[in-house]
């Protein structure tokens, strides 16, 4: 491959290759669409003998599972190809095309079996928000004053600082920095970005490697409580390497892949600088990843909704309370009783039970706030919260709550799950008591008294009662 990046709004021509002996080659164009991802063009003309083969895929509705397209950029290797559109007899001269749109796409060719499937030991990844979230910086710098204090040199440093490495189950997380030296223009750039890596003992589907990072895509968007997004790929293993012309393998490296499970990240805006997250990778260390990792399962339905409503940042203010809601009510579930809650349980002849507030109520006994600002109490914000979400959810319910009622249920609710992905990693609580104290919690309590909504003690949101002292005053 040479230096230049294939990427998104790119095509490359080259000779399709299906390893069928005897298949002619024949021509596609390579194209990386902003919403299709990479697909390949391949022409063709119907009732030749040349491209009898090509006209198959479209007959069959299935091209070969693997193909090679040679380009003057190297070898691109198409995996789990699928036909996914075809124009026959364009202009009435026999000349037809068919798309084929493939599952993965290595930039490189492959030793072994040309019909296996893609796996691979190691997977590579660039997530919006890891470089910021781990602070693991490979340049530093010094600068040499005169006596008048004028810098006179500055002297550069980049080396990458030791990986952070730990093992959950049978595979290896590991975030480390690399880094690239800028030389287009004028001057000495350096750019670095931190990258997490998967690796397993032996190769493995990209779908495995994604189940295990998403993992760790959904606890940055849950610390930034916004998106973070996959934006890039590569892969290791043994069958993908560099040879010398004598055919001696002399490296194995990392080679880019793009996935259709991940695309569609890709052309999602730069969030710009992410701040603000509610805890870092050393604050919560080793043992609070293992934690995430060792809780996942059993907290999924806790993290994946609220996760998910803020990955989508121009949903509708319903969305969030609705996601944010079906969060809490798992969390209630895990959490189990807590002291205070009976008040919040409903009653049906002798049967007593616990309500959508009751569950509301334990996430917020759980992360352990003070809403004194915000809600007449605990239990009127957990039934405010409920009554708000019951309102959007059932449409015999009446109209819809008001817009700035919703969108404080949502934004307490997605705080409280976020909060509640913290605890799982710190059951101290230490980070969340911190957090409770910190102007950043009393900033977002300050946007909510402005927009003169409250939770008073009948469960409901409403205006501020008159005389209630603001956040900032003691």
């Amino acid at each position: 491959m040479n230096n230049k990046r294939f990427t998104m709004g790119d095509t490359a021509p080259g000779l399709v290759i299906d390893n069928v002996e005897d298949t002619p080659y024949v021509t596609g164009m390579l194209s990386f669409g902003e919403l299709k991802g990479v697909s390949l063009l391949v022409p063709f003309v119907n009732n030749t003998p040349q491209f009898a083969a090509v006209k198959g895929w479209v007959r069959d509705g299935r091209p070969p599972s693997n193909l090679q397209l040679l380009t003057d950029r190297g070898r691109f290797t198409l995996y789990g190809c699928r036909t996914s559109g075809s124009s026959l007899n364009m202009g009435g001269q026999g000349f037809s095309t068919v798309r084929i749109t493939p599952q993965e796409v290595v930039y490189k060719d492959r030793d072994g079996d040309f019909d296996d499937a893609l796996e691979v030991t190691e997977l590579r990844s660039r997530i919006d928000g890891l470089t910021e979230w781990t602070d693991m910086g490979a340049t530093s710098y010094s600068l040499v004053a005169d006596e008048k204090n004028r810098a006179q040199k500055i002297n550069v440093e980049v080396q990458s600082p030791p990986p952070l490495v730990w093992q959950h189950g049978d595979v290896t997380f590991e975030l480390s920095t690399n880094w690239a030296v800028d030389d287009e223009k004028p001057g000495f750039r350096v750019r670095e970005w931190v990258c997490l890596t998967t690796k397993f003992e032996t190769s493995r589907p990209c779908a495995e490697h994604f189940a295990e990072q998403r993992k760790i895509a959904a606890l940055l968007t849950l610390m930034y409580g916004q998106a973070a997004v996959f934006r890039h790929h590569e892969i290791r293993d043994e069958r993908f390497n560099a040879k010398v012309l004598t055919g001696k393998v002399v490296d194995v490296p990392f080679f880019e892949m793009v996935s259709e499970d991940t695309v569609s990240d890709y052309w999602r805006p730069l969030p710009g600088e992410m701040k603000h997250p509610l805890a870092t990778a050393s604050d919560v260390g080793v043992d609070g990843l293992q934690r995430w990792l060792e809780g996942f399962d059993q907290w999924e339905r806790v993290i994946h909704p609220g996760a998910g409503t803020l990955r989508r940042p121009e949903s509708y203010v319903e969305d969030h309370i609705v996601n944010a809601s079906v969060s809490l009510e798992a969390a209630g579930h895990l959490i189990g009783e807590v002291e205070g809650e009976r008040e919040s349980w409903s009653t049906r002849g002798k049967r007593s039970y616990p309500t959508t507030a009751t569950y509301v109520f334990r996430a917020l006994a759980a992360v352990n706030l003070d809403w004194f600002d915000v809600a007449a109490s605990r239990l009127a914000l957990a039934r405010a919260i409920a009554n708000n979400y019951n309102d959007v959810k059932h449409p015999e319910r009446g109209p819809m709550p008001p817009a700035e009622h919703t969108y404080v249920a949502g934004k307490i609710a997605l705080l409280v799950v976020r909060l509640l992905a913290l605890r799982l990693m710190e059951p101290d609580m230490n980070l969340i008591k911190a957090f409770g104290e910190d102007w950043k919690f009393n900033q977002f309590k300050q946007q909510i008294v402005g927009m003169d909504v409250y939770a008073d003690a009948s469960g409901r949101f409403g205006p501020r009662p008159e005389g209630l002292a603001s956040v900032d005053e003691d």
